[in-house]
C-alpha cells in the first residue's frame, strides 16, 4: 500500500492524509493549523505549521513504511477573483511547493479539473457539492466537519480528500 495525500492550499483549506486503511486530516482550527489570526483579523500562513504537518505526514508514514505521493492543486486565476485573494492562494501554493521541495517529498502538480474529472466523475452538482458528495462516498470514515460544533461539511477537507484519493491512482 502507499500513502497518499491531498492539499488544499487555501487560506481555508486542508490537508488528507491516507495511509493503509488510515485517514489522517489538518485542518485550519484544528492541532495543526496553518492560519492564524493577525492584528486586523486578517488570516495567513503559519508556515512552522504547515511543516509540522509535513513532518507528522513524514513520522506517520515511517511507522508503515509506505511510499509517499502529494497531490498538490495547481492554482490559477479565475474570473472576478479579487487581486488579493489571488495573491493569497498563490503565495499559500509557493509555499507549500516551497516547504515539499525542501523536505524533498515527492509532489505532483494537478489541475482541479483532473482530478475533479476522475474522482468526481458522475456526481452532480457544482464542483464543491461534487468533492463532498464523492469524499463522503468514497471516505466514509472520514469526517467532513471542519470542528465538532460544525454542521456543514467543509469544501476544504472535500477536495484535499479527493485529492488524495486521486493521487492513490497515480
Amino acid at each position: 500500500m502507499n500513502c497518499s495525500v491531498g492539499i488544499d492550499v487555501g487560506l481555508d483549506g486542508a490537508v488528507v492524509a491516507i495511509i493503509n486503511s488510515a485517514i489522517y486530516k489538518w485542518t485550519a482550527n484544528s492541532e495543526y493549523t496553518y492560519r492564524i489570526s493577525t492584528k486586523n483579523t486578517k488570516k495567513d500562513y503559519l508556515i512552522t505549521s504547515m511543516r509540522d504537518i509535513l513532518t507528522n505526514i513524514e513520522d506517520l508514514l515511517m511507522e508503515t513504511s509506505n511510499s509517499l505521493i502529494i497531490v498538490l492543486e495547481k492554482q490559477t486565476a479565475m474570473p472576478r477573483q479579487g487581486v488579493t485573494s489571488m495573491f493569497r492562494l498563490g503565495k499559500g501554493f509557493g509555499i507549500w511547493e516551497g516547504l515539499l521541495t525542501g523536505m524533498r517529498l515527492p509532489y505532483k502538480v494537478v489541475t482541479a479539473k483532473e482530478w475533479q474529472g476522475t474522482i468526481c466523475k458522475g456526481y452532480a452538482g457544482d464542483t464543491k457539492t461534487r468533492s463532498i458528495a464523492a469524499a463522503s462516498n468514497l471516505l466514509p470514515g472520514l469526517s467532513l466537519m471542519r470542528t465538532k460544533g460544525c454542521k456543514k461539511p467543509h469544501s476544504g477537507i472535500a477536495d484535499a480528500a479527493c485529492m488524495a484519493l486521486y493521487a492513490r491512482g497515480l
